[in-house]
């Protein structure tokens, strides 16, 4: 019987790599795995497209390592939904690839009031305890922005 555990360390950097796989016998002799992933936070506060799209790509990046990805729009970073792609940089391709891959977004919801907009088809509205709550329960937070 082969049991895999999903663990967080701070501060250890975790990549689906043969040095993050431990195995060691339970006991009753049975092998268990250990793999240790990274939960990634990142907060995106600019509605710059290079920013958007530079997040995203860390974003889908990450994902595909393996790592738990949440992404909190504030400030500026709630218009996420009005940024236009431009030639350089297509948002709305690496929005949906992020969600395709199941990463989280969520918005600000006072960022969003203060601008006329309520919950899009883009992201969940949130609160400052929701991002508490990510900063609280991720390994590391990035700001873009």
């Amino acid at each position: 019987m082969q049991v895999r555990f999903l663990l967080r360390a701070p501060n250890v950097l975790r990549s689906r790599t043969a040095q993050n796989r431990k195995t060691c016998l339970s006991a009753d002799r049975e092998k268990l795995e250990i793999v240790i992933f990274m939960k990634l936070g990142i907060i995106l506060q600019s509605n710059k497209p290079e920013h958007a799209w530079n997040t995203f790509r860390l974003g889908i990046t990450a994902l595909k390592a393996g790592y738990q990805v949440e992404i909190f729009l504030m400030n500026e970073g709630s218009e996420l939904d009005t940024i236009s792609d431009t030639k350089d940089f297509d948002i709305a391709a690496k929005v949906a690839e992020f969600k395709e891959l199941k990463g989280e977004i969520y918005a600000c919801g006072t960022c969003l009031k203060v601008r006329g907009k309520k919950e899009n088809k883009a992201c969940p509205v949130s609160t400052m305890s929701d991002l508490l709550k990510m900063v609280e329960t991720s390994d590391k937070i990035l700001v873009f922005g």
